[in-house]
């Protein structure tokens, strides 16, 4: 028995990698990764194919991805092909590629794709010798890629295959192999979810679970919400059920599909656009057919290479549900900032303080920055397709303290959303405020959904939690105008009948008066986030005060918060809240080191309605 389990543990060892006579062409069949060298000689029977010239790009890069435009990532390393790096092009025509800057940061790069708002490309990396899988960002202008976090959570022996965005929700799908055995051939294909700034995943389902020898290669998800593979086992298309991960077959593609490639959505007109790869640098570029999986060829062989791509575009926006929109959005690639948004029915106003750094940014407190939007809105004339806003930056003030400031207008920005849960921000600041930035920033939402919600076809999404009217709102000193609060208490009773609330809060102030009078500057904001959790039948309850720094504008993440003090909130009336806030004795907190106070705060606007009474 010892000789039978030693020479399969030896049959097992030595299948899918190089032997001493040369490649387990058996073993290499139907593989998820790049293509090793001598392949196409001993298992295909071609020599190395010619390439075309490369057309390296002679500038940079813009920023943002223009409408209809494909970015691939050449993950085999080659001198017949173009070299490891990021590449991008305009729908159809592949061999008019240029390259984005010179990183050459693609080996192993599995999974590609943008973000709903078109604003960050996203990649995940498998890492040999046992590494796990990285997920990170792309620079659009010179193709270096930052990772942000590690995979937490997959089995041991899973490789990534492929990763895909929901274009309107913002849910990242990937799919994973685990290769049991290579003589025979037999693994399993799973499929998951990821949190794209912590790395954590969660496991959805096995995908053909009754097949030997699945390998899904890579997903694409439309407009729709509609989930597809590639599996190269049988070179096929399925639909996959994105709750489940149970697969429905489409149809092949005709092609002898082998390694990672790609494939993903135009969501401009819902066109699935595939990279089918066939070994040796020769691929396929084309359309796939949803109904019947047949490829339509657009070009092959040019350029050759091992593709992952991903297109940069957005899908058609939805009619805006305004009264949805009150709780807290942040981007998941710049973690750490983001937004509170108010709807005040009455006065038909949109209120939505910015939470951020300034461009530079840094671990400084002065390096804090906060914005106030304001838009006026009237749901009742008609769809709202978008939200223009003016965007105010308020200075001068001092912490819990006069003068009463007022906000300047220092640009205009756009809402547009996708979906309940995910929308975009185009922004555009004055000459010389915030170095003038624009962009586009997303917009994904952090706090439970409070009130019921039309989607984008039509489905209403009802409240997942309610607020507590009581605390929820917008609070503010008339003595102090210009700095506030900004609270959202939930009220318990959820799953299992607990008793606990959560609570969420951010503050936007100044720091306490300078010792050195002088013009007001954006150095001198501060702002803080809280936290915590209370009993439902208290009728005062505490909060952690968190200190943020360590990000930039619309970019990089902030360190991870830190506890600074705490707060003790106390209803007085439907239109009063006192707050007492004691700092720590902790030099960390710089100027606010060891302060104590209270303040009575008022409430912004009318008291709303208990829907319970």
């Amino acid at each position: 028995m010892k000789q039978v389990l030693a020479a399969l543990m030896a049959s097992l060892a030595l299948s899918a990698q190089v032997r001493a006579d040369g490649l387990d062409c058996a073993a290499l069949a139907n593989s998820t990764g790049v293509e090793p060298p001598g392949y196409a000689a001993q298992c295909l029977g071609e020599a190395p194919a010619w390439s075309p010239p490369l057309l390296l790009s002679a500038g940079a890069a813009s920023s943002q991805p223009a409408p209809d435009t494909a970015y691939v990532a050449q993950v085999r390393p080659s001198d017949d092909h173009a070299p490891q790096g990021l590449y991008r092009f305009t729908l159809p025509d592949f061999p008019a590629y240029t390259r984005v800057g010179t990183a050459s940061d693609t080996p192993n790069m599995w999974g590609l794709d943008f973000n709903p708002a078109a604003t960050r490309l996203y990649g995940m990396q498998f890492l040999l010798g046992g590494g796990g899988t990285r997920i990170g960002t792309f620079n659009l202008t010179t193709g270096a890629f930052r990772p942000v976090a590690l995979a937490l959570g997959l089995n041991l022996r899973d490789q990534m295959t492929g990763l895909t965005i929901d274009p309107r929700r913002g849910t990242a799908y990937f799919s994973t192999n685990d290769t049991l055995t290579n003589n025979p051939q037999l693994s399993e294909a799973r499929l998951y979810t990821a949190d794209l700034g912590s790395g954590f995943v969660t496991l959805v389902g096995r995908i053909l679970p009754d097949e030997l020898n699945p390998v899904i290669i890579d997903l694409a998800m439309n407009c729709s919400g509609e989930l597809y593979a590639h599996n190269i086992t049988d070179d096929s298309i399925y639909r996959l059920n994105p709750a489940t991960g149970a697969a429905t077959r489409v149809g092949s593609h005709g092609l002898a599909a082998n390694f990672a490639q790609g494939m993903d959505f135009d969501n401009a007109d819902g066109q699935l656009y595939a990279w089918i790869y066939t070994g040796n640098g020769r691929n396929t570029f084309g359309t796939l057919d949803t109904a019947t999986g047949a490829l339509a060829p657009i070009v092959s062989d040019n350029p050759l290479g091992q593709w992952e791509g991903a297109i940069g575009n957005q899908c058609p926006e939805t009619a805006i549900d305004v009264d949805a929109l009150t709780g807290g959005w942040f981007a998941p690639y710049s973690n750490g900032q983001g937004f509170t948004a108010r709807w005040f029915p009455q006065e038909k106003v949109l209120f939505m303080p910015w939470f951020t750094y300034s461009v530079e940014g840094g671990q400084e407190r002065d390096e804090l920055r906060w914005f106030a939007l304001f838009a006026d809105v009237d749901p009742e004339a008609g769809p709202v397709e978008s939200i223009e806003f003016s965007i105010l930056q308020v200075l001068g003030g001092n912490f819990d303290a006069p003068p009463a400031v007022s906000g300047t207008v220092v640009g205009q920005a756009t809402l547009r959303m996708f979906s309940c849960y995910e929308g975009v921000l185009d922004y555009q600041f004055d000459p010389g405020v915030n170095d003038g930035a624009t962009g586009s920033i997303t917009m994904s939402r952090l706090l439970d959904l409070t009130s019921d919600c039309t989607e984008f076809d039509g489905a209403e999404l009802p409240a997942n939690a309610r607020f507590d009217p009581l605390y929820s709102g917008s609070w503010f000193d008339p003595e102090t105008a210009g700095q506030g609060l900004e609270l959202f208490r939930f009220r318990g009773g959820g799953t299992g009948g607990s008793d606990l609330g959560n609570f969420y809060g951010a503050w936007f102030t100044f720091a306490p008066e300078p010792e050195e009078p002088g013009p007001p500057a954006p150095a001198g904001q501060r702002w803080f986030t809280l936290q915590g959790v209370f009993g439902v039948t208290d009728t005062s309850f505490k909060s952690n005060i968190i200190l943020n720094v360590g990000g930039s504008f619309d970019n990089e993440p902030s360190l991870p918060g830190a506890r600074q003090g705490e707060v003790v909130l106390e209803s007085v009336a439907c239109d009063r809240l006192k707050l007492t806030y004691t700092f720590d004795d902790n030099e960390d907190i710089g100027e606010f080191r060891d302060l104590e106070g209270e303040i009575l705060l008022h409430r912004l606007g009318a008291c709303p309605e208990d829907p319970e009474d």
